[in-house]
């Protein structure tokens, strides 16, 4: 008899893991199955963004499903088995003992919602504390106490060879488990980093060094520790506390180290800022596609940024009167169907230029 090997879980990106789960959530609640989904486990380094695609994949199903969804996150690490039972009391009889339901248990069960009851940081847990997953993965009960039948089964962690907080997680609660893997893919990233504007100096310089993305071993002395989580956690600092990179060397290099800082400080010298485009600081398109390409895409996805100051939103009309058509068509369209604005785009002077560019490109066709 042939002995069968070992399959090592299927590695995805980001976004293919929300996809996937999305696409498998929606059948099962439009068939009105949800109890009968197997539970999900996805294991990737720190900081890669288990928990956001989560929330994501909330999104995602109540855009596809139109009912309200509920995440119910649980830290088992926080809780002890006799938590998870529920507290003892006496039945009325004071004959044997109930157990009271946990609050975490209390979910809304009607027609009109879903609940993903997320288990976050699992093989956090210690084993005696993984075993009370095993009913909750396999037959969504602990005890005495059942998950609504509109509830799907998500628990996440970290890899044991990430030097996190990691125990081996049990054959048995493995076996209850489908298995996804998340692992990093830049251009992936890129994509949600613009979509979520990310502080331009950070894609600029990830763009140009994707491999700083991430640290690649977890394994060293010291308490800089980089993953996409870091540069998110940079970015949401340097916007509050307003400056760039070389304003703020220190606390950046709180969060990523002397040696990225430095790096992304003489990296981004030369680029390009959606700030110079918006301040008129940018006369003439760069000569390089690709910069081309980078600048265009943050100033589509980062309208908000300057679309209610008329002078900005000027300088960037006249910015796109200079660059090759294809590359500003899809910014003038979302400026030209803002709502909500304090002035009238169509009066601007470069809107109208830019109406004339079209015009002439359409009639040298």
């Amino acid at each position: 008899m042939q002995t069968l090997q070992v399959e090592e879980v299927v590695k995805v990106s980001t976004s293919e893991f929300i996809d996937e789960v999305t696409k498998s959530f929606s059948k099962f609640s439009n068939a009105n199955i949800i109890d009968k989904h197997p539970a999900i486990f996805v294991a990737g380094q720190p900081g890669i963004g288990k928990s956001q695609s989560i929330i994501q994949i909330k999104d995602n199903l109540e855009s596809a499903t139109g009912k309200k969804v509920y995440i119910t996150d649980v830290r088992l690490l926080l809780f002890n088995p006799i938590d998870l039972r529920g507290i003892p009391v006496a039945d009325k009889n004071r004959e044997k003992a109930i157990w009271l339901r946990p609050e975490i248990f209390e979910l809304d069960d009607s027609n009109e919602t879903i609940n993903i009851f997320f288990l976050d940081e699992l093989t956090a847990a210690p084993t005696s504390l993984q075993a009370a997953a095993y009913q909750i993965a396999l037959d969504k009960t602990l005890g005495e106490h059942k998950l609504p039948n509109n509830t799907f089964v998500i628990a996440a962690g970290n890899r044991t060879n990430d030097y996190a907080v990691a125990y081996e997680m049990p054959s048995a609660l493995k076996n209850r488990f489908m298995h996804f893997e998340i692992e990093n893919n830049f251009e992936d990233w890129y994509n949600w980093a613009i979509k979520n504007n990310i502080h331009e100096e950070i894609l600029m310089f990830l763009r140009d060094n994707p491999d700083k993305l991430s640290t690649k071993k977890f394994d060293v002395d010291s308490n800089i520790i980089v993953t996409p989580r870091s540069w998110e956690f940079l970015s949401n600092v340097l916007k509050t506390i307003g400056g760039g990179v070389s304003d703020n060397q220190n606390i950046v290099a709180s969060i990523i180290g002397n040696t990225l800082t430095y790096l992304l400080i003489h990296e981004n010298t030369n680029e390009i800022t959606v700030e110079d485009i918006c301040n008129g600081k940018i006369k003439n398109p760069p000569n390089d596609i690709s910069e081309l390409q980078r600048i265009t895409d943050i100033l589509e996805s980062q309208i908000d940024t300057y679309i209610h100051e008329i002078d900005k939103t000027t300088n960037v009309l006249k910015f796109l009167n200079v660059i090759p058509i294809d590359y500003g068509i899809m910014i003038f369209r979302k400026i030209a169907r803002y709502n909500g604005l304090s002035y009238e785009v169509s009066k601007v002077k470069a809107f109208n230029t830019y109406i004339t560019k079209i015009g002439d490109s359409n009639d040298n066709k």
